[in-house]
């Protein structure tokens, strides 16, 4: 399944991609909403084959994906793969900068099941894609709003 977003940001794609990398802070978002991260290597800053592996609930039941740092291209984008027991897959960022302070942030999450009841759960969110295209485009938003106050704030 595949499922994507996008989001136009008032500040320059240099900039975007310095918040777009900053993993600390998402490790961060990830433990203060009940996720145990852990870093697979010490790499400072990380590099391409950085890795984490997240331990979560979800719907109930522990979950442990293992997530790489699979491409790293300043400041065009990034990708990252992902895999647990029963799912894998890959989030894929793209900046392309529309002026010298207006940078487009596209989302694409490529999801892929390995198991029946991960078919059953993709098929499910296939039925609903629009929703959760709505969630995922609500939350790039957020992030793309908190993202140009943090500039402004800073640029001023």
């Amino acid at each position: 399944m595949k499922t994507s977003a996008h989001e136009d940001i008032e500040a320059p794609a240099d900039h975007v991609f310095a918040r777009v990398s900053d993993f600390a802070s998402f490790e961060r978002m990830l433990m203060r909403r009940g996720a145990d991260v852990t870093r697979v290597d010490l790499a400072m800053p990380p590099v391409v084959g950085s890795g984490w592996e997240v331990r979560f609930r979800f719907r109930g039941k522990g979950r442990c994906v293992r997530a790489v740092l699979d491409r790293l291209e300043p400041p065009n984008g990034m990708t990252i793969g992902f895999e647990g027991d029963q799912i894998k897959g890959a989030m894929e960022i793209e900046l392309v900068p529309l002026s010298p302070a207006r940078t487009r942030l596209s989302l694409t999450v490529t999801t892929e099941a390995k198991t029946l009841a991960a078919r059953l759960l993709l098929q499910s969110m296939r039925l609903g894609k629009g929703r959760v295209e709505g969630r995922l485009g609500k939350a790039l938003a957020g992030f793309s709003e908190d993202l140009e106050r943090k500039y402004r704030d800073g640029a001023a």
